[in-house]
């Protein structure tokens, strides 16, 4: 079976050998990490006894007389379950978003901004039902809560609606491994990942062509495998392993017929200087830059069975990390500092009620005693049946009751303190799982509220890295595959849904992340504020502009459904104006014209150079001579249509204002009219009536 290679990584063999040293560098890590994400996430589902402990519980094996030990309760009160959802509901009541800025002076003006339109294009397919984003982070963020792990991966699909679709999903973090030198937050310091992933036999042919074979005995080998997914009983039992890692290239820029590009050193070597590309300057022509080429391949038995470069250029996996053990470099969350004094309240109230159970109950008897000391064992406890002693038994003392074991007397306060430590070494108040008792007021449970988000703000804080890093390799998702024109809704000001034409152009943005809350619900406390600055803004000397953003985030933070919301910032912004909106898409569309031709008469020189620089070559001219000539001839181009566009720009910008300028005037006189109209009536109706004038 021949590799899929279609963009020529050099060796397929060495390839195969870095990345089974990396899976054995990885299974010595995971074994470790494996066992002790596992128990954190059965304790958190409640399976708290270890197999020791059931087994002993349980009877154990036989005593020294071959009898069976008596079967002891096993309780298990999981309050480890309701700390951690106590933190999850704080991530859900204050979810986080991601927007872009970008890197640039806004022109004013504008009808919607390059990244407002990009923000609301990943708002868009991030709450596209066959994403659904918040969902598949709910649940990686639990998974990082619970074993300090969480894994999410975005894709390109086109099977779902026949056109591309961007997707994230939750991926379990017992199926991936990771390199074990990375020690940042959110592993962002990785050289490599991968994940195993379980196909069936007609998925292997139909991605892959078939199943490829070990090609050494030490080499594992391509029979299937078992299911190791708890509750997984498919047949999809062929092991692939899905790895994407990154390498170091040195390249050059340089100027071809396309325009400018960054070619691999390994590329240049295939490529004709003077017929193919030129260098921009003699420092171009020197200098050698390096970069990462990021690649990913797909593995099945220690074979390569696909290996190309990932399209986006970046890593498609995201990881949310908790707390890092620096004995054992081991991730965790919430779960592993609770699991002693759980198992040790567990333990201590299953005592307790086997000896609430057990104490005083059944009776001493001498020998000789009943008559048939087996019937008398049967048929002690049974109300119904008389229990028959030979005479003189009960008179003479033969039976009696077994003395009561009592419990000692801070028995209740050992129990309480069980109960109470799986919380204080989360650090978790009563306050934040809603099970304080104590008369207090409403201030002093909302600051202790805020005081216990400081406990787990290092979770807020994975998550907000997590978001940013997300933001970023979803504009890389965007840019690659989401084609112009594609129809995506954008909100305008009144909070009406709009559909417009996406379109993208390169440019610098930054991804920005809302705040880690500090209040157990931050939309709540955002509101309370604001109703605190209420006098304030009634004062007359405040801008209406302010006025009017003050009612609308009011109205954001009231808990109002959103239809409710939308018509009310509808109904506090005023209707746009006809004549501004022609003037600006009339000013669009000259930048627009003018951008177009100014980047073909560009494209259009540097051919033109290309051209000179070869026929340079053939007459015996200097070559350099001629690319300085042809280079400055470009330059001079450029700035020529920079300036060009500025003027124009400038122009249509004057015009504008002059038209503004015009409204205002137009509203301003129609305002004085209105005013003067009003005085005179109410000058008319304060006039003394002649006496003439009936009443």
């Amino acid at each position: 079976m021949k590799a899929d290679n279609p963009d020529g990584y050099p060796s397929l063999r060495d390839a195969e050998a870095m990345l089974a040293l990396r899976r054995s560098e990885a299974t010595k890590y995971l074994t470790g990490w494996h066992e002790q994400a596992k128990e954190d996430i059965a304790f958190r589902h409640g399976h708290q006894w270890g197999r020791e402990d059931a087994r002993l519980m349980n009877g154990g094996d036989e005593d020294e007389d071959g009898r069976n030990r008596m079967v002891r309760p096993m309780v298990t009160f999981n309050r480890i379950n309701s700390l951690v959802n106590a933190t999850f509901g704080a991530m859900i009541h204050n979810p986080m978003g991601i927007s872009y800025v970008e890197r640039a002076v806004t022109p004013e003006n504008e009808e919607i901004s390059k990244h407002v339109l990009l923000s609301s294009a990943a708002l868009y397919f991030r709450e596209n039902p066959l994403w659904d984003a918040p969902t598949q982070e709910r649940d990686s963020a639990l998974d990082m809560l619970t074993c300090g792990i969480g894994v999410q991966q975005l894709m390109a699909e086109t099977e779902i609606t026949g056109q591309v679709e961007l997707l994230g999903r939750r991926i379990d973090p017992l199926s991936v491994g990771w390199d074990t030198r990375a020690k940042a937050m959110g592993l962002t310091d990785r050289r490599w990942h991968f994940r195993k992933a379980m196909l069936s036999r007609e998925e292997m042919d139909e991605e892959f062509g078939g199943v490829p074979e070990a090609r050494a005995s030490d080499e594992p080998s391509s029979t299937p495998a078992k299911p190791e997914e708890p509750g997984v009983e498919s047949d999809d039992n062929f092991e692939v392993l899905h790895w994407q890692w990154f390498e170091s290239e040195k390249y050059k820029s340089v100027l071809t017929v396309d325009g400018p590009q960054d070619i691999s050193l390994r590329d240049l070597k295939a490529l004709k200087e003077g017929e193919d590309y030129i260098y921009e300057d003699e420092l171009a022509a020197t200098q050698v830059k390096r970069r990462r080429v990021y690649w990913e391949a797909f593995t099945h038995g220690g074979t390569i069975m696909r290996i190309r470069k990932v399209p986006v250029g970046a890593f498609t996996y995201l990881f949310l990390t908790g707390i890092r053990d620096d004995e054992n470099g081991y991730w965790y969350g919430m779960v592993r500092d609770a699991k002693d004094p759980q198992r040790w309240a567990n333990k201590f109230l299953s005592l307790f009620i086997w000896v609430v159970a057990t104490s005083g109950k059944g009776i001493i008897a001498e020998e000789g005693a009943f008559p048939n000391a087996q019937d008398a064992q049967r048929d002690w406890a049974n109300p119904a049946v008389i229990t028959e002693a030979i005479k003189g038994a009960v008179s003479g003392g033969m039976i009696m009751p077994k003395p009561e074991s009592k419990l000692p007397p801070s028995a209740h306060e050992i129990l309480s303190f069980c109960n109470a430590a799986v919380r204080e070494v989360t650090g978790i108040s009563l306050e934040i799982v809603a099970q304080q008792m104590n008369d207090q007021s409403g201030i002093v449970e909302e600051s202790r509220k805020a005081a216990a988000m400081a406990v787990v703000a290092w979770a807020f804080a994975a998550l907000r890295d997590y978001y940013r890093a997300h933001g970023h390799l979803l504009l890389r998702f965007i840019a690659e595959y989401i084609e112009p024109d594609r129809l995506v809704r954008t909100v305008d000001a009144t909070g009406r849904a709009q559909f417009r034409k996406f379109t993208y152009e390169e440019a610098a943005y930054e991804v920005e992340v809302d705040e880690i809350p500090n209040s157990p619900n931050k939309r709540a406390e955002t509101h309370r504020t604001l109703v605190a600055y209420a006098p304030i803004v009634q004062q007359p000397d405040i801008p209406p502009a302010f006025k009017m953003e003050y009612l609308t985030q009011m109205a954001e933070t009231s808990g109002l459904p959103a239809e409710n919301v939308r018509r009310l910032k509808q109904a506090m912004t005023p209707p746009p104006d006809p004549m501004a909106e022609q003037m600006k898409l009339a000013q669009a569309e000259t930048v627009m014209q003018e951008l177009e031709k100014l980047k073909a008469e560009v494209v259009k020189l540097q051919s033109a150079a290309l051209l000179d620089v070869a026929k340079a070559k053939e007459t015996g001219q200097e070559a350099e001579t001629a690319q300085r000539i042809s280079q400055t001839e470009i330059e001079q181009k450029v700035i020529e249509g920079n300036l060009k566009l500025e003027l124009q720009r400038r122009k249509a910008d004057q015009e504008l204002e002059k038209g503004t300028m015009k409204l205002q005037m137009d509203e301003a006189r129609n305002q004085q009219v209105l005013q003067l109209q009003h005085d005179q009536q109410q000058l008319r109706a304060a006039e003394p009536k002649k006496s003439g004038d009936s009443e």
